[in-house]
């Protein structure tokens, strides 16, 4: 899972998604990657793409980032292993 920079998704990424509003990165699906919080048991029937957690309407699933530019990476949490709500 890549941003439009080429920028590889991982875990606790924290996005400007456009318009004001920004999100943070929960699960990455293909890695079987998951906060704390959002069980792989409630959404690892997704095969792809990531969730995030987004200021304008809760947990939306995306399943690329790459084609998305308003979708922009801002920072890193360093050990997003541990995120919780």
């Amino acid at each position: 899972m890549e941003y439009a920079d080429g920028t590889i998704a991982e875990l606790g990424d924290y996005l400007d998604m456009g318009l004001g509003d920004s999100g943070t990165v929960v699960a990455i699906m293909e890695e079987e990657a998951y906060s704390d919080g959002v069980p792989q048991e409630q959404w690892g029937y997704l095969k792809e793409g990531a969730l995030v957690d987004t200021n304008f309407g809760g947990i939306i699933w995306y399943t690329r980032f790459d084609d998305d530019p308003s979708i922009v990476f801002v920072s890193r949490v360093e050990d997003a292993s541990s995120m919780s709500d």
